[in-house]
């Protein structure tokens, strides 16, 4: 039995960040909003762009879009590993939260920035930077006004459901 690599990430990354995300305030947002967009977004694009020149400079020959589709594939810290590893390393409660708030967010730039590079890749073109921000930006008023209609409905659908373990088996 094989799965579509197509479907890994739609399948595996949205119940990996549910309990993250169930446990991640609004109001620790609203006091990180000058931290989380930083971190979420610039750092992400910084990471990748040297991401690709060490893989540049280490690959003699790869293409500045393969390399880039490198960089953007293993640039975004992993939010659940900050889980794991901040517990046991004695990591503050205050970074912690404020990594896996990030962690929630980083994933917009990372996968928008591989798609971009792997669409000029495959066609053998250039980065276009400008139709990337586009989709940067598309990609991400797009999660926000979906996440917000679905966790809606969600809740409106669990509120509605008098049984707990019904409710609980439906989260």
């Amino acid at each position: 039995m094989s799965i579509d690599p197509h479907l890994i990430l739609p399948i595996f990354l949205p119940p990996l960040l549910w309990s993250l995300a169930r446990r991640t305030s609004w109001g620790q947002i609203g006091s990180q909003l000058n931290v989380v967009p930083t971190m979420s977004i610039i750092l992400v694009f910084l990471t990748v762009a040297a991401l690709t020149a060490t893989a540049m400079l280490m690959l003699p020959g790869l293409s500045l879009t393969t390399a880039m589709v490198l960089a953007a594939a293993i640039a975004p810290p992993d939010p659940v590993a900050v889980d794991a590893v901040a517990g046991p390393a004695g990591i503050p409660k205050r970074i912690t939260g404020t990594l896996q708030t990030e962690g929630l967010f980083n994933d917009a730039a990372s996968i928008v920035t591989f798609n971009v590079a792997m669409a000029a890749a495959v066609a053998h073109g250039e980065v276009d930077f400008g139709k990337g921000a586009l989709q940067f930006l598309y990609a991400a008023i797009a999660a926000v006004l979906i996440g917000l209609v679905v966790g809606r409905l969600a809740a409106m659908f669990a509120n509605s459901v008098p049984d707990s373990v019904i409710r609980t088996a439906f989260t």
